[in-house]
């Protein structure tokens, strides 16, 4: 029977599995797990999960609270902003159609062409490309008047190097907002704020993180903008039978998303919260301080909003004993191989006998002449190791020229 009590075999579960805890001084990456979550998140979410709910109303209720709190005209919690990348991009490309969005991400035939500039594509743009758009990179006014020339499904952003970028958010608006082609700011990293000024300045849809400085859900993300392409979005999202059924959001991550907002928003003391920051830093810098350490706190610039604290090292020893170890001579000359093995001889194939890397700075002909000798007894040939390049007189090198 259940009366409501729990055993604590362990109160610290990391450690029970043998994983250490660190001190974080890295921000808020999610390699390193984020940030952690606010007492009033984790409150909040324990509620949550006594109770069941229908999701589509849950998330309706969730859209209007958002659109309250940060002005924007509606919003959904979504699994992540990775997550909310690609669903705002499947709702802009199958929109809410049902034969549409089951089809994806076999977009032939569609208008499925997407808008970057050069410099913001980013490792996450996968999410993009995971819908089954085409990427069409541009560099200046007259490359994004020559790609609005052919029907585009969506421009995206990226929110943290817009400013350096020779076509900004503005110029985009006024050549996109004529052909209704819908405006998508990753602002991920970013401090959320109301309104957002991504959403003032003319986008679409913006993607704030739930899990990094709202300390809400580490799995959580939100989109925020206009109702319709927003609710496109969720309508292409878990539990829906579509192309982001994998990405669930459960009913604790969006109560967690709701209590980490009202914090931020009604609770927040910004000044306070920059008090404490400095005051940490001082203290790093003075727990570190010494004759070769030098320290110096980074001024919060553009979209970033935290200072940070740098650090200097003078290694007073030889320069010799100051370089990392060198790695063993096989494994860097084998580091072109995909097998990362290190070769039997420095005169036989790789153990891997896979094809050899473009890499290696050889021609077909060349390798096609190392096949020949180096041949294994079974009968399949063995590619000899790109770490072991012909001398200039060899054969392979002759036939390569």
């Amino acid at each position: 029977m259940d009366d409501g009590t729990v055993t604590l075999r362990n109160v610290d579960p990391y450690r029970a599995l043998g994983v250490r805890p660190f001190i974080n001084c890295a921000s808020v990456r999610t390699a390193h797990s984020g940030s952690l979550m606010l007492p009033q998140v984790r409150a909040a979410m324990a509620a949550a999960s006594q109770h069941f709910v229908n999701l589509d109303e849950l998330m309706a209720a969730a859209g209007r609270r958002i659109a309250e709190l940060t002005g924007a005209e509606w919003g959904i919690v979504t699994c992540g902003s990775a997550a909310a990348v690609a669903l705002a991009t499947a709702g802009c490309v199958a929109g809410n159609d049902p034969v549409r969005m089951l089809r994806l991400p076999f977009t032939e035939g569609w208008v499925n062409r997407v808008i970057m500039p050069r410099n913001q594509r980013f490792a996450y743009d996968q999410a993009i490309r995971m819908v089954g758009t085409h990427i069409v990179e541009i560099e200046t006014i007259a490359d994004l008047d020559a790609a609005l020339a052919e029907p585009v499904a969506m421009i995206a952003v990226l929110g943290t190097h817009e400013a350096a970028a020779p076509v900004r958010l503005e110029d985009i608006v006024a050549r996109a907002k004529p052909h209704g082609i819908p405006i998508l700011v990753d602002a991920a990293s970013e401090h959320i704020a109301r309104p957002s000024p991504w959403l003032a300045r003319g986008a679409d849809m913006v993607i704030y993180s739930g899990g990094k400085f709202l300390r809400g859900p580490q799995t959580s993300g939100l989109l925020l903008g206009k109702k319709k392409l927003v609710e496109a979005a969720w309508r292409n999202a878990s539990p829906h039978q579509a192309f982001g059924r994998p990405m669930k959001v459960s009913k604790e991550d969006i109560i967690g998303v709701l209590a980490a907002l009202d914090c931020w928003f009604e609770e927040r003391d910004v000044a306070a919260e920059q008090r404490r920051w400095r005051d940490d830093l001082a203290e790093i810098a003075h727990r570190v301080a010494g004759p070769d350490v030098n320290t110096e706190v980074v001024e919060p610039d553009g979209v970033v909003e935290v200072p940070r604290l740098k650090l200097r090292c003078r290694c007073r020893s030889t320069r010799s004993a100051c370089r990392p170890a060198r790695r063993p001579r096989w494994a860097r000359r084998s580091r072109q191989c995909s097998c990362r093995a290190p070769p039997t001889h420095q005169r036989k194939a790789c153990r891997c006998r896979g094809p050899t890397s473009r890499e290696n700075g050889r021609s077909a002909s060349a390798s096609s002449t190392a096949l020949g000798r180096t041949g294994s007894g079974s009968g399949r040939m063995a590619m000899p190791c790109p770490a072991i390049r012909p001398r200039s007189n060899s054969p392979a090198a002759s036939s390569a020229g």
